[in-house]
């Protein structure tokens, strides 16, 4: 036998022998007698795939297992692997809690903003809330006092939004002295619509654009910008993102 397979042996178990003082060893005994419960070395062996001899050994203080057949074991059993070590049999429930991670809930409101020929509002009911970490809203220059949830219908902004898409609308007061550009929720003679918006300064007005190519898009010169209302910005597609951004 060479020197190095005796001082690999012999490293094993000492690492064996330090896993396993005494009084474990004599308790993991006990415990794998329980475990057996009366069957045979050879049936309980074959279900843990250790052969025979090694359990014989167990059962005898002979020698221990390492984690692996330890493993093995405590499956069969049916029990934690701490059971077969631990001078307390009953079931151990280790409370875990969760990191504390501060949220904040957003509104959904019950209107129905169009994306399609415009819908009125019905209502403005809570209907939902929608849980948004307040590091997300701090990343994005987002106040939660300025935030609502409302739900978009209709293809024209397709493939932007779809239909049905829930949307983080960041409300802001309109002014006809600044111009604004980018997807908002708009009420334009009283209807609610979801357009993106463009300043045409040659034009000096909105061009109030649909996403998709079907359809036509309108203008609204500065003239008669008193039919526009704008209700916010939407800062993000939710319930039904696609791959595309505002």
């Amino acid at each position: 036998m060479s020197d190095t397979y005796k001082e690999k042996t012999l490293e094993k178990k000492n690492e064996q022998d330090r896993f396993f003082q005494v009084d474990i060893k004599n308790r993991f005994i006990a415990r794998l007698e329980d475990a057996m419960n009366g069957e045979a070395n050879v049936a309980f062996a074959q279900k843990c795939g250790i052969s025979e001899a090694t359990i014989r050994k167990y059962r005898k203080g002979e020698t221990t297992p390492n984690l692996e057949n330890l493993e093995a074991i405590a499956k069969v059993a049916n029990k934690p692997i701490w059971w077969f070590l631990s001078e307390d049999t009953e079931s151990k429930e280790i409370e875990v809690k969760p990191p504390s991670i501060p949220v904040t809930f957003i509104d959904k409101f019950e209107i129905v903003a169009s994306a399609g020929y415009g819908s009125y509002i019905d209502s403005e009911s809570v209907i939902d809330e929608f849980p948004f970490t307040d590091a997300y809203l701090r990343r994005h220059r987002l106040s939660s006092a300025d935030l609502c949830i409302i739900e978009s219908r209709g293809d024209s902004m397709e493939p932007t939004i779809e239909s049905g898409a829930d949307l983080l609308i960041n409300r802001k007061e309109f002014s006809p002295y600044k111009v604004v550009h980018g997807v908002h929720v708009l009420n334009l003679d009283g209807e609610l619509k979801v357009k993106r918006l463009e300043f045409d300064l040659m034009r000096d007005g909105y061009r109030i654009i649909s996403d998709n190519s079907l359809y036509e898009e309108d203008f609204l010169p500065r003239s008669e910008l008193e039919r526009l209302r704008i209700i916010g910005e939407v800062a993000m597609v939710l319930g039904k993102p696609s791959d595309y951004t505002v």
